[in-house]
């Protein structure tokens, strides 16, 4: 049995601890993957990635083509530039993972994975489950990481497709403000956590782009611009056009409901962690200042 076939019996296997991500429907194993008994959607099984992404809008949309395009190289330079000027990466990754016990023996979802930046940081015997929209970043996950055994999907952190209290902790690292309804992602986390389990959220300061060296210098702030041109919906901007991260206006306008208790959340902040209640959470602007 090779790698691709590992990865894609281990989907199969796994059918009992999971749900359909629409009707939330009981799933089986199919002929090319696994589908859903209720609505009987098929969920492929190519490369060893489990497929359960639908054709994405809004935020998560933009931010699937800016990840599966060529801009994401570029920022990453200039990404890995701001942890340097901030202590290093790996320091301020260590500082969020400190928020979570030892993961030795334990089954942790990352919530939008990406290229597996975090996993040198995760023991070895921890059952890693990675969920992203990106095809692209998934593949490199794979790639970088092929000594581990992943269990990687293509599919949205709004609707996860685990049953209720599968996971002894969940992370998410750096996606958060890019979520289309983050409200929705939290609460879903917290979902599919155990009772007393940890929900560690990560993401940048709302000024993280004054920290870097071109806004130092006087350099205009492009992060917005960059992902205006991976979607035809234009960011919104303030009457000052200053860049905004745009949700869409029924998550402006709708009131937190009540979260999950069987989980603590931790919101952090990179690159200077901070934790927060998950009330607090819950009051977090939709929109993300960029300047």
């Amino acid at each position: 049995m090779n790698a691709t076939q590992t990865h894609s019996h281990h989907w199969i296997n796994e059918c009992d601890a999971m749900q359909c991500p629409d009707c939330n429907g009981f799933l089986e194993t199919a002929e090319t993957g696994i589908a859903c008994l209720g609505c009987h959607r098929a969920f492929p099984i190519r490369d060893g990635l489990l497929d359960m992404l639908k054709p994405l809008e809004g935020n998560n949309k933009i931010a699937a083509d800016f990840y599966n395009g060529p801009l994401w190289p570029r920022f990453r330079f200039w990404e890995r530039f701001t942890f340097l000027c901030n202590g290093g990466e790996r320091r301020a990754r260590r500082q969020i993972m400190q928020y979570l016990p030892n993961l030795s023996g334990t089954r942790l979802l990352e919530v939008a994975v990406g290229d597996g930046a975090n996993l040198s940081l995760i023991p070895d015997d921890c059952r890693v489950y990675g969920n992203d929209i990106s095809t692209v970043q998934l593949s490199n996950c794979r790639r970088n990481h092929r000594h581990r055994d992943l269990r990687l999907f293509l599919g949205e952190a709004e609707n996860l497709p685990f049953r209720d209290g599968t996971f002894d902790h969940v992370l998410s690292v750096g996606a958060f403000n890019y979520f289309s309804d983050p409200l929705r992602s939290l609460k879903e986390m917290a979902r599919v956590v155990k009772p007393g389990g940890l929900v560690v959220v990560s993401d940048e300061v709302p000024n993280l782009p004054n920290r870097m060296i071109g806004h130092w210098i006087g350099l205009p702030t492009c992060w917005g611009t960059e992902l205006e041109r991976c979607s035809e919906e234009p960011a919104r901007t303030t009457s000052r056009s200053t860049p905004r991260r745009s949700y869409n206006s029924r998550n402006e306008r709708s009131k937190p409901s009540a979260m999950p208790t069987n989980a603590t959340t931790a919101i952090t902040a990179m690159p200077t962690p901070s934790i927060v209640n998950a009330d607090r959470a819950l009051r977090w602007k939709t929109f993300f200042k960029m300047n």
